[in-house]
């Protein structure tokens, strides 16, 4: 129960949904770019970053001087189906 808890905790934030939702349409983003694409600071985007890490949600690759992130595949799926229940469930209470 632990591990669902902290799932929803950490996709229960606005910058961290924005991150997600990003990564779900680019294969692979700096943190600059992210950052910069979502108007949040570096050090925050970072911050973010390393959470989604800490809960094995993303992967980080090495290009030289820049780190890249990508949602893991695993991720992706899980994120989608949770999305789309979520989606379901706010227009079943609409009705």
């Amino acid at each position: 129960m632990t591990r669902i808890y902290r799932l929803f905790k950490v996709l229960g934030s606005q910058k961290r949904l924005g991150i997600v939702k990003l990564l779900l349409r680019k294969e692979k983003l700096s943190v600059g770019a992210i950052g910069k694409k979502l108007r949040f600071p570096y050090k925050s985007t970072s911050k973010q970053l390393l959470i989604f890490e800490s809960i094995g949600f993303v992967k980080r690759t090495q290009d030289r001087w820049r780190g890249f992130y990508s949602l893991k595949k695993s991720a992706r799926e899980n994120i989608k189906k949770i999305i789309t229940i979520a989606k379901t469930q706010y227009r079943q209470a609409e009705d």
